[in-house]
């Protein structure tokens, strides 16, 4: 499988919003690494990238806010995959 190279000259193309979602096929240099975190974005791994959507669903769609309700819900999702 191909990598994708993460540089200075191409990190913007990756972030939404204030997140850049890092991939498994990504390899971010240490310089773009840097470029991210001074445009105020956080890096989100593939893998929590799912999470951080489902908390946002629970907490501004259903008013759901408790941390135990929230990780019972991911955890189904897991499941089920």
């Amino acid at each position: 499988m191909k990598k994708k190279l993460v540089t200075i000259g191409n990190f913007s193309e990756y972030i939404s919003g204030k997140k850049f979602v890092a991939s498994h096929d990504m390899i971010i240099t240490p310089g773009a690494r840097d470029k991210i975190r001074e445009a105020g974005a956080e890096i989100v791994y593939e893998n929590q990238s799912l999470e951080l959507k489902i908390k946002e669903i629970l907490e501004k769609d259903f008013n759901i806010t408790d941390d135990s309700m929230v990780q019972k819900v991911i955890n189904k999702i897991k499941s089920m995959s």
